[in-house]
């Protein structure tokens, strides 16, 4: 079965040449209001889109929009995401209430890759990139193509009276005392290596079981190095 690279590697040394120049990234969170973060001084980094099987699964989506916050100047100003290591080198960070997507960090990455979806104004951070092509799922070119209707024009009112929102507002509610800096501030559950063991450990499981599966997850490929070819 064919060893394919699990994470897309960041290209730190690009980031430079490609941040975003717009001071309206300053704010996001979980959907349910539980982990909210602010990004103080300096200027966003890259916004891209990444199409790796890391991003898709944890997404449950096409794959990320992300945009490189330096985390010396990014707070948790409520809060604390968890995380789960998505490979020995990356790090990805959800509300453990929602479970809304909030980041990705590669070990020694001074960067967070945020999720463009979880800030309080995602137009502010246009992806100028995408990276993970090989992943791309082949449907995603024809999403621009698609008709496309309002959901006011899709729904009854009766429906939309329905449909009032429970999710934090897209702004700071000014009940965010909890507040701490995010180089300061460890996740509230790191996944350990024998987290990592029992999910490689049902991984090979189901890959014997079903062999179409072409992402594997095994000590094998982890002891020989493979998975950062």
């Amino acid at each position: 079965m064919p060893v394919r690279r699990l994470e897309t590697p960041r290209l730190w040394a690009w980031r430079k040449e490609s941040k975003v120049s717009n001071s309206k990234v300053t704010s996001g969170g979980c959907q349910c209001g539980s982990v909210r973060y602010r990004f103080e001084g300096g200027e966003p980094g890259h916004a891209e889109l990444c199409h790796c099987r890391m991003c898709q699964k944890a997404s449950g989506n096409w794959g990320l929009a992300l945009i490189g916050l330096d985390a010396d100047k990014l707070v948790w100003t409520k809060g604390r995401p968890s995380e789960f290591r998505s490979s020995p080198i990356v790090a990805r960070g959800f509300c453990e209430r929602c479970g809304t997507p909030l980041y990705m960090r590669e070990d020694g990455d001074p960067q967070y890759d945020i999720t463009i979806g979880s800030l309080d104004d995602p137009n502010a951070a246009p992806p100028s990139r995408a990276v993970g092509a090989e992943g791309k799922l082949r449907w995603f070119d024809t999403l621009g193509t698609l008709p496309a209707r309002r959901t006011d024009e899709d729904r009854s009112p009766e429906d939309l009276a329905k449909l009032t929102s429970l999710q934090h507002p897209d702004h700071d509610t000014g009940n965010e005392p909890d507040v701490a800096h995010a180089t300061d501030s460890p996740p509230r559950r790191l996944a350990d290596e024998q987290d990592f063991d029992r999910v490689a450990q049902m991984n090979e499981r189901l890959n014997a079981e079903d062999p179409s599966e072409t992402l594997p997850v095994d000590g094998a490929m982890i002891t020989s190095g493979e998975l950062s070819k």
